[in-house]
C-alpha cells in the first residue's frame, strides 16, 4: 500500500547492468495503476521508480497505447513486455474484456492492433538495452504464437 492505496509493485529487478531498481506496471484490470494518469500519479511521487511498460494492457483503459508510450518514455529504462491484442478471437479463445465492455484477444507480437513495431523502433533508436518480454495470456496456442512472436520481434530488433 502507498498513500493508502493499493498498487502493484513488481518489485526489485536486476538489470541488464547489473543494477537493482524499483518498478511499477501498468495493469489490464480496474486499478489505480490502469492507466497513464494512474501510473504517473506513482512515478512523479516515488523516488528512483521506473515503469515495466506493457504494450496491451492500455487497451483496457481505452487509452492510445503510443500515446501513453510518449507519456512515459522517461521511466521506461530496462523492462518492456510485449502484448498484442487481436479484435477477432480463434477458435474457443476467452476475450480480455476493456472497461466499456468491448473484447480483444491474445494474439502473437505483431499481429495485432498495437502499435508495438513503432514503440521498438523508437526504443531502438533511443539507445535501449533493455529486457523484451512476450505476452500471450489467453492464447489458444502457447508454442505456435510465442514462436511468431519471438520471430517477429527478432526481426525488428537484431
Amino acid at each position: 500500500e502507498y498513500n493508502g492505496v493499493k498498487v502493484a509493485f513488481n518489485g526489485i529487478i536486476t538489470t541488464n547492468s547489473g543494477t537493482q531498481g524499483v518498478y511499477i506496471e501498468d495493469y489490464d484490470a480496474d486499478m489505480p495503476t490502469k492507466d497513464t494518469k494512474g501510473l504517473l500519479w506513482y512515478l512523479e511521487r516515488v523516488d528512483d521508480l521506473h515503469c515495466i511498460f506493457d504494450t496491451g494492457n492500455f487497451a483496457y483503459a481505452l487509452e492510445d497505447t503510443l500515446d501513453a508510450y510518449k507519456s512515459l518514455k522517461s521511466y521506461i529504462t530496462e523492462h518492456i513486455h510485449l502484448k498484442d491484442r487481436a479484435v477477432m478471437g480463434l477458435g474457443n479463445q476467452n476475450p480480455m474484456l476493456l472497461s466499456d465492455g468491448s473484447k480483444t484477444y491474445a494474439c502473437p507480437v505483431g499481429s495485432g492492433i498495437i502499435p508495438i513495431e513503432k514503440i521498438l523502433n523508437d526504443q531502438k533508436a533511443s539507445g535501449f538495452d533493455g529486457t523484451l518480454t512476450i505476452e500471450l495470456f489467453g492464447s489458444c496456442d502457447y508454442l505456435g504464437d510465442t514462436i511468431k512472436s519471438a520471430e517477429w520481434i527478432k526481426e525488428r530488433t537484431i
